[in-house]
Parts: C-alpha cells; structure tokens; sequence
C-alpha cells in the first residue's frame, strides 16, 4: 500500500483561505510569500509572513475548528497541501518533519507574542483583552 501523497497547489495574489473557512488542510511553502492576517478587536493584524520552508494553516488543522485567521497569497504562491492521512504518512516516513513543524509552532508563538505585547505598549489593545490572544492565534488558522 502507497503512502497517501500531498498534493501541489499554485496560489495567484488573494485569498487561500479565509477566517471561518473549514480547516481541513494544512500547508507548505514552496515557494511565494503568504501574509496571515486576523482581525483583533477590530484591528486587522498581519500575524506572519511567510515564504518558503514556512508551514500554516495547521491550527484549525489539528483542532478540527474553522480557521482563526486569513492566509493571503502575496505573490504567486506554490504549496504543499496536507490532509490528515497525508500529513501522518509524511510524519511516519520522516519523523524530523515533526521536529521541523513543532519549531515553526514554537517560532510563530513566540511572534505573535511579542507582536500582541507591542499593541499593548502603544495602547492600541487593552492588557485584558491581549491575556486571551496569547498563544490563541499563532496558528494562523
């Protein structure tokens, strides 16, 4: 029996996925830039950008929620497309894959975490409300 295969996509500039969308894939960069943005108390964040080697949208992939943020493709974007059996066949044949994926969640909450900190010390966020955020949107949806 094969392993089950990602799938390559190509990406023009615009939307991948939008916040609310079902998160039913994750991706690889393989080429391009991606911006992922999330609305926060009315501000729209760009919580990350991203560009090759760079992973997204694992968020509401793991969770098996609706996406918390939007992806944009920022120029032509060319990615690796995961669903579930995919994503456990490519972590058995190369379990460094985890190790790389874990560093990029690690990487991306430290990020965002540094960025909702900003926003509290230009006022633009209440602390109260940045408490809530932290760790909640690194994923990218």
């Amino acid at each position: 029996m094969s392993e089950p295969a990602s799938t390559t996509k190509t990406f023009q500039e615009g939307p991948i996925y939008w916040d609310g969308d079902e998160g039913d894939a994750m991706f690889a960069i393989q080429s391009g830039k991606v911006k992922i943005t999330k609305n926060i108390y009315g501000i729209m964040v760009a919580v990350a950008d991203l560009g090759p080697g760079d992973y997204f949208g694992y968020m509401a992939f793991f969770e098996g929620n609706r996406r918390s943020a939007t992806a944009l493709a920022e120029t032509p974007v060319v990615v690796e497309v995961y669903d579930r059996k995919a994503l456990a066949a490519h972590i058995a044949a190369e379990p460094e894959f985890a190790f790389a994926l874990l560093r990029e969640m690690s990487h991306r909450l430290k990020q965002i975490d540094e960025r909702v900190s900003d926003l509290v010390a230009k006022g633009r966020l209440e602390p109260e409300g940045a408490a809530g955020l932290r760790g909640g949107i690194f994923g990218g949806g």
